[in-house]
């Protein structure tokens, strides 16, 4: 359940927090912020597998939480981009409309 809530965690911050910061970087800089999120995956794998004993593991149905969980990513993610293209005058450039809208 940890793990879950720490990937929860590490998605808000690099979808919400590092991905626009590289939005409109282009070449080998666009890939960081998938760099950094399969770091802090990789990390906190590490960290969950070394702090938790296999003894005391419990199984549970995984799938209904990846089902529920990946429709609240897919409803948010619809969501998100709806509202970039709400606050957006042009359709073309959403990116630099916003950017000049906001300045």
């Amino acid at each position: 359940m940890v793990y879950y809530i720490a990937v929860v965690l590490v998605s808000f911050i690099v979808e919400g927090l590092i991905t626009p910061l590289f939005n409109l970087e282009k070449g080998i800089k666009r890939i960081i912020p998938s760099l950094i999120s399969l770091f802090m995956f990789v990390m906190l794998t590490m960290i969950i597998s070394l702090v938790y004993s296999k003894q005391n593991a419990v199984n549970i149905n995984a799938g209904r939480i990846i089902a529920v969980s990946a429709a609240l990513y897919f409803l948010s993610t619809c969501l998100n981009v709806q509202n970039i293209h709400r606050l957006a005058k042009e359709k073309k450039n959403c990116i630099k409309d916003l950017i000049d809208r906001f300045e």
